[in-house]
C-alpha cells in the first residue's frame, strides 16, 4: 500500500495516526521500509508525513530518523502548551523537558522538516502564560511553528460545562474560541494578528535573518516581535516588497537602522528570485556594479549580491541552487577586499 501510494504521483503521503510512535516497533518497521525502498520503488520526490508525540520517542526511532534520506520524512510534533498546570488540567501527560530535548535532536539531524504547534485558548492559560509557551517553542527553531486556536467540539468539557468555563466560540464548525475566562475577545483578536505575523515572517522562511537580529542581538522577546508587528499590520494583505518595507519602518527606530536594512535585504535575496526591493532598502553605489560583475564573470550569473556597509562585507546568494528546509537559498558572506583586492 505504501509503494502504491508513493507511485500514484502524489508528493506527500500523510499517515493519519494522531500519535504515530505510540507503538514504537510498528513505527520503526514502517520507517525502515520507507528508508530501504526510497529512491527505488518509492520515488525520491515523495515525502511521508507523520504526527508524533515527541516526549515518548524511543532512541531506536530517533536513530532511524537520523538516517532517513533528505526530504523523505516530515514530522508534526504536537506541544499545545508548556504550562505544566494547563497540561495537567487537559489530561495531557507530557514530559516537557524530554519533549524539547527530542525536538532539538530531530532538528539537528537536518534531513527532515519539523513542524510544531501551540494552541491558544487552553484551560488556565492567559496571555502571559501563552507568551512564555510561545517563547520556549520559538527557541527550538523548528521549521514551522503553528499557532492554533482551541476548538470546542461537542462533548468537550469547556463546551459542556458553561458555568465553570464561560467561553464564547463560533456557532459554525470548527467552533473556535473567541474568548475564555483567561483570554478576552480583544486578546484573542491580537493573537490572530500575531499568528498572521508568525506565518508571514517565520513559517514562510522569508525573514529569518531579520528575526535572529531582532531577537538574538537586539534582545526583543520573540513573542513581542510577532505580537507588536502583527497588530501594527492588522492582517492586511500586501505584496512581499511592501511587507518588507512595513517591517523596516516599524522596527527601524528600535535598533540599528543600517543593520536592520541589511538583514531584511539579505532575507529578500534568500527567499525569492523575483521580489522587488523596496526603495527604503536601496543604496545607489557604483561599488555595487563592480561587486556584481565579479560574481557574474567568475562564478554564476544567477548570484544576487548585497553590500553590507556595516561590516565591509558582501552577502551573495546563488538563486540557481536548491533551497533548504526553510525554503531559502543559502547565502555566503565575503570580505570586500576578497572580492575587489
Amino acid at each position: 500500500d505504501i509503494i502504491r501510494l508513493a507511485q500514484s504521483g502524489t508528493q506527500t503521503v500523510k499517515f493519519v495516526d494522531r500519535t504515530f510512535n505510540a507503538n514504537a516497533q510498528r513505527a520503526n518497521e514502517i520507517l525502515l521500509f520507507i528508508k530501504e525502498n526510497y529512491g527505488k520503488e518509492i520515488p525520491q520526490n515523495v515525502c511521508f508525513h507523520f504526527e508524533i508525540a515527541g516526549d515518548i520517542l524511543k532512541d531506536s526511532t530517533l536513530g532511524i530518523l537520523s538516517s532517513m534520506p533528505y526530504g523523505a520524512v516530515q514530522l508534526e510534533v504536537g506541544m499545545q502548551s508548556f504550562n505544566e498546570e494547563t497540561l495537567r488540567i487537559i489530561n495531557r501527560k507530557t514530559d516537557t523537558k524530554k519533549l524539547t530535548e527530542n525536538i532539538r535532536k530531530l532538528i539537528s539531524f537536518n534531513n527532515m522538516h519539523i513542524h510544531i504547534d501551540l494552541i491558544a485558548g487552553l484551560t488556565g492559560e492567559d496571555l502571559e502564560s501563552f507568551r512564555n509557551s510561545f517563547n520556549i517553542g520559538y527557541s527550538l527553531r523548528a521549521h514551522m511553528l503553528q499557532m492554533g486556536f482551541l476548538k470546542l467540539l461537542h462533548g468537550a468539557d469547556m463546551r459542556e460545562n458553561r458555568e465553570k468555563y464561560p467561553c464564547t466560540f463560533t456557532d459554525e464548525p470548527p467552533y473556535e474560541v473567541t474568548s475564555t475566562p483567561w483570554l478576552s475577545a480583544d486578546e484573542i483578536k491580537m493573537l490572530r494578528n500575531c499568528e498572521d505575523a508568525v506565518d508571514r515572517l517565520y513559517n514562510s522562511g522569508r525573514f529569518l535573518l531579520t528575526l535572529d537580529y531582532l531577537t538574538d542581538e537586539v534582545g526583543v522577546h520573540p513573542f513581542d516581535v510577532f505580537m507588536s508587528f502583527g497588530n501594527a499590520v492588522n492582517g492586511n494583505k500586501m505584496r512581499l516588497s511592501d511587507y518588507a518595507q512595513e517591517l523596516y519602518n516599524f522596527f527601524c527606530d528600535k535598533c540599528d537602522k543600517e543593520i536592520l536594512r541589511e538583514k531584511i535585504l539579505c532575507d529578500l535575496l534568500c527567499c525569492s528570485s523575483s521580489v522587488q526591493i523596496p526603495d527604503v532598502l536601496k543604496i545607489k553605489d557604483p561599488l555595487y556594479k563592480k561587486v556584481k560583475k565579479h560574481f557574474t564573470e567568475n562564478e554564476d550569473k544567477n548570484i544576487k549580491v548585497s553590500i553590507l556597509y556595516s561590516s565591509d562585507q558582501v552577502f551573495a546568494v546563488n538563486q540557481s541552487a536548491e533551497k533548504n528546509l526553510h525554503n531559502r537559498y543559502i547565502g555566503r558572506i565575503y570580505n570586500i577586499d576578497e572580492i575587489l583586492p
